[in-house]
């Protein structure tokens, strides 16, 4: 028998259910089966059922189409288990029909120059359109089948179908059985309950019908109006009929009275569900009603009560206090959640009862709103976090390891770049698999970044990429270089200059890196297609294996990757497709399986439920928020495709995209109980112009303003900005954002005081002086703090050189006149650097070579003479008043210490000669030290007490280590340099600036500077000019020109 349900609540309608599956079916062990519309659904109705009935076991939660598919199987045991026309193997049957020879000539012109992609395009819309004929037009195919249509989609069909049962022949074949009275239910439930639907397919009603003469079939229907509103019109299209009619005749001017037509919002956003309702209407069946009256107490309940009883609205001025219905207006996205995350806070205030649980933030794109949502929630500071989770995402957009293997299936056309195989290794499940621990992925780095290796496996991959075949800057010149550093102490091997690798794990990685990029070279290979689905699938699952998973959410991950290529080979061979197929057709499919799979298993957790505003979702909730309601993101528009013929040829109870989209809201509207926040993008950021809201929202205002008087009163207009001083003075605009509206201060200070004294230090290295007078403030962070920062010059360049700039071409100049002073040819330098992987490829190389071989020829036969005796190497054993200074000093000749830049004249360069200076004088007899620059020699003269300076030195390193000096280096020279303190602190201010025209960056630009400095101005600070001269007027005092 067939028993329907009616109720506005969804509640009242839980209960009903409870009411009915608490009577004990046949068997003990037999499941509930209830028909639910989506697995959101599912989750709340099995917490409903635990919540009345103490625990919810053995429910049967299943799909209208499964259940269908059940019924048919019932009927044929020969059925396969998936249903062979359905999307999955109807696609892949399009695609085998596809590569035959005889495809339409529709068919051929769209697929001309196909990668693949175009074809998987099509076979899904035209699977999509084929599945819903099956369902909504099965008397079409039959006719098809039957040779009745010439169409290129007709001919298709019949290709796709030939042999093969399908949803459509078989429901026509089941009704033929229900009127023969043949309907086969045995394995079929012994009771049957559809709940949360509002719509369903004209077939599947009558099927229902058809099963209730054998068990008993409840269908619980959450109907929004009390009233019979079965033929209600919207208002556009009873404004036309009234015109008519007025025309017709004259006399009929009580036409004209609003109230004929009902409630306007429930004629306008009815539509999808009145079609329904009306084909419940004409079911025989056991009806019951339970509506629940939502009252009067707020502008919200009085919108619903006027619906359920199907009253015109009603003028009644709106409380002050009543804040049940807002739309607010804001400028982008981002704002919309910085609004609601506020709004929401105030609620919880307002309302000590209301938990996040009772809550739920809807959007027509979840994805475009999902990294909002995660920013302003997720980094709201303890006092004002909302617990929130994220429902209905694809999981390639919240797994890195899903998007990372999608990204695997193009690298066929990869050219193997180091920063893409380098990001490989930021996913676990892959450093797992290699044995690589995180902390060595920065030695890594600079390991890759120092051997020069850009892009392409080798001189073979540089080839295929039209590039001439060379293994410069190429993977596997660079693994020499790195496999080499490790194995040998050698300099040059052949042609080939290892690259030293320090220590076993940082071997370990280099290793690891090496068998990566020989399972990435495999790949390469395996992956150039086209292949059959079921080779595509045992491919795909061996390139699987280079992930181990290393926690719960990846193990999910590798399960669904899994699924989904066994899937996507049990969709094929259902579908009869065995043909080869493109690479593009696979990953398009392979995706498009991933975002089908579990979008539930964040809904309804506890938490704030974020989630998509999609059909038959009308769960209650308390407060309901709906985001993204502007003029052209809702309704959506979906435009069908040309061979859709179910566009131009409309059925009762045929499914409309845009009628579903305001059903929704319709839905949204009804399941908030105390509070309906609506919110969309009204303004343009750049210029404030206004924009457009969703037509629903305007249908919503037009019936709000005649109720209310005022539509303005429900709407918040916010300001471009959370900081505006509007806050504050619009008692309607509330944030609880205080950090906003903190009294305009400098930043605090990254270091308020100086830390603890660092423990005691007596043995000190020469190279931790010279690292400190280079760059104090990074001394504090990393000697001290273990911060090292990331700096623009740390990221991998991926294209090769055609050119040298700054360090680079500086380390060339230092090795070129190494080069000359050592006696090497032109043709031997050239080798190493062009191993190093430092100059730009084949002859663009050479000319830059030649010309640097040159510049640099002048440059060392300026040196040569200061070089013309042995140089020596000088151990430092100094002891400096109860700490030891070690070290080497190399470059000692006959006449001093020598050193020489290929460059200008730098502080910091400077300065580490004077410490290097002050070491080989503080060990020994007095001792010169020349230094021969690009455009200068200079030289520093022994000092008498240089134990003395060293020992203040280090004793200023030892200060440094507890607190970020005011101390920095060519902004303390150019202080100390100048005539008087205020051309001094001018001149340190330049240095410090830099010079913006030019682009030259200044010392207060380097990134370990503004982190140490935050909210200081160390010129500013009296240390600064004592620090400067305490450092570099000894300095400048031995310095002389040459």
């Amino acid at each position: 028998m067939l028993h329907i349900h009616h109720g506005n609540r969804l509640e009242r309608l839980a209960d009903t259910l409870c009411e009915v599956i608490a009577t004990p079916l046949g068997a003990p062990l037999a499941p509930e089966t209830i028909l639910v519309p989506n697995p959101g659904m599912a989750r709340w109705l099995s917490l409903a059922v635990a919540q009345r009935l103490g625990v919810a076991a053995n429910l049967d939660c299943v799909f209208p189409a499964a259940f269908v598919w059940r019924v048919l199987r019932a009927q044929d045991a020969d059925l396969p288990l998936m249903p062979p026309a359905e999307q999955g193997p109807l696609l892949f049957g399009l695609l085998a029909a596809f590569a035959g020879a005889d495809r339409a000539a529709e068919v051929e012109r769209y697929l001309a120059a196909d990668d693949g992609l175009k074809a998987w395009q099509l076979a899904r819309r035209l699977a999509d359109c084929y599945q819903r004929y099956q369902v909504f037009r099965p008397d079409w195919l039959a006719a098809w089948e039957a040779g009745a249509d010439a169409g290129w989609d007709a001919r298709l069909w019949r290709q796709v179908a030939a042999g093969r049962p399908h949803q459509g022949r078989l429901l026509i074949d089941l009704a033929q059985r229900v009127r023969g009275g043949r309907l086969a239910v045995e394995g079929l439930p012994a009771r049957l309950s559809v709940f949360g639907l509002s719509a369903l397919a004209p077939a599947y009603l009558q099927l229902l019908q058809a099963l209730a003469g054998h068990m008993h079939v409840h269908v619980h229907f959450l109907d929004p109006c009390a009233a019979y509103w079965h033929e209600l019109q919207a208002p556009r299209v009873a404004a036309r009929r009234r015109r008519k009619w007025a025309q017709q005749a004259a006399a009929a001017p009580e036409l004209m009275d609003e109230g004929a037509d009902g409630h306007p919002l429930l004629a306008a956003w009815g539509q999808a569900g009145r079609a329904f309702a009306g084909q419940l209407l004409d079911c025989q069946a056991d009806e019951t009603e339970d509506y629940e009256d939502p009252g009067t107490g707020s502008l919200l309940q009085r919108i619903q009560r006027d619906i359920l009883f199907l009253e015109t609205p009603q003028a009644t001025p709106l409380a002050a206090d009543d804040r049940s219905l807002e739309i607010h207006v804001c400028h982008s996205p981002l704002r919309e959640v910085q609004v609601l995350h506020d709004r929401l806070l105030g609620l919880f205030e307002a309302q000590p009862d209301l938990a996040p649980r009772d809550c739920v933030v809807m959007a027509p794109d979840i994805e475009a709103y999902a990294p909002h949502i995660a920013a302003v929630f997720g980094a709201a500071p303890a006092g004002r976090r909302i617990p929130f989770a994220i429902a209905d995402r694809a999981p390639r957009a919240q797994q890195p390891l899903a998007a990372a293997f999608l990204e695997l299936l193009d690298l066929p056309q990869s050219r193997l770049p180091a920063s893409q195989v380098l990001s490989l290794l930021e996913l676990p499940a892959l450093r797992a698999a290699l044995g690589i621990d995180e902390p060595s992925l920065p030695r890594l780095r600079a390991l890759v970044q120092d051997s020069g290796v850009r892009f392409a496996y080798d001189a073979a991959a540089r080839a295929g990429l039209d590039l001439p075949p060379s293994d410069e800057h190429t993977w596997r010149a660079g693994l020499d270089r790195l496999l080499l550093g490790h194995a040998t102490d050698a300099a040059e091997l052949g042609e080939v200059l290892p690259l030293p690798v320090a220590g076993s794990e940082l071997a370990q990685a280099v290793g690891a890196l090496a068998e990566l990029l020989r399972r990435l070279r495999e790949l390469q290979a395996d992956l150039i297609g086209p292949h059959p689905a079921a080779e595509w699938t045992r491919r795909l699952l061996m390139a699987l294996t280079l992930f181990e998973a290393v926690d719960e959410d990846e193990a999910d991950t590798l399960a669904l990757l899994r699924d989904a290529l066994l899937r996507l080979a049990q969709e094929a061979r259902a579908g009869g497709c065995a043909v080869p197929l493109a690479r593009a057709t696979i990953k398009a499919q392979l995706g498009s399986l991933l975002d089908e799979a579990g979008p539930a298993r964040a809904f309804i957790t506890g938490a704030l439920t974020c989630c998509a505003l999609s059909p038959m979702r009308a769960i209650p909730f308390r407060v309901v928020c709906v985001l993204g309601l502007g003029d052209r993101e809702f309704p959506r528009r979906r435009r069908p495709a040309e061979f859709d013929r179910l566009a131009d040829d409309h059925r009762p109870g045929d499914r409309v995209a845009r009628d579903e989209d305001r059903y929704l809201m319709l839905d949204a509207l009804l399941a908030a109980r105390d509070c309906l926040h609506l919110s969309y993008v009204g303004r343009r950021q750049n210029d404030n112009a206004p924009l457009p809201p969703s037509a629903l929202l305007s249908e919503l205002l037009d019936v709000a303003g005649r109720m209310t008087g005022d539509a303005k009163a429900l709407q918040v207009e916010h300001p471009l900005q959370p900081f505006s001083d509007r806050y504050g003075h619009d008692p309607r605009l509330l944030t609880y954002a205080a950090e906003w509206f903190q009294p305009a201060s400098p930043a605090p200070p990254f270091a308020a005081a100086p830390l603890s004294p660092a423990p005691a230090q007596e043995d000190w290295t020469l190279e931790d002086l010279t690292g400190f007078v280079r760059s104090p403030a990074r001394w504090f962070l990393r000697e001290r703090l273990g911060i090292r920062l990331y700096r623009a010059d740390d990221a991998l360049a991926d294209a090769e050189p055609f050119y040298l700039e700054g360090l680079a071409n500086y380390a060339v100049g230092q090795r070129l006149v190494a080069a000359h002073l050592s006696g090497d040819e032109a043709d031997l330098a050239y080798r190493r650097l062009r191993s190093e992987g430092v100059l730009p490829a084949a002859a663009a190389g050479r000319r830059l070579f030649d010309t640097a071989w040159r510049d640099t020829a002048a440059f060392a036969a300026r040196l040569a003479p200061f070089l013309a005796t042995p140089r020596a190497d000088l151990l430092l054993n100094v002891d400096l008043g109860g700490a030891h200074l070690g070290g080497r000093v190399s470059g000692l000749t006959g006449e001093g210490l020598v050193e020489y830049r290929y460059a200008k004249r730098r502080a910091r360069g400077l300065l580490e000669l004077w410490v290097r200076h002050l070491a080989i004088n503080a060990a020994g007899a007095p001792t010169p030290t020349r230094y021969v620059l690009r455009d200068e020699t200079v030289r520093l003269l022994p000092p008498a007490d240089a134990p003395v300076l060293l020992a203040d030195i280090l004793a200023l390193a030892r200060q440094g280590r507890a607190e970020a000096l005011p101390l920095l280096p060519e902004c303390a020279l150019a202080y100390a340099s100048a005539k008087d303190h205020d051309s001094g602190l001018a001149a340190a201010r330049k240095a410090w600036e830099g010079n913006s025209y030019l682009d030259l960056p200044g010392e207060g630009d380097d990134p370990d500077v503004q982190v140490a400095f935050r909210g200081r101005d160390p010129l500013a600070e009296p240390a600064f000019t004592e620090l400067a001269q305490r450092l570099c007027g000894p300095l400048l005092a031995a310095l002389e020109d040459a």
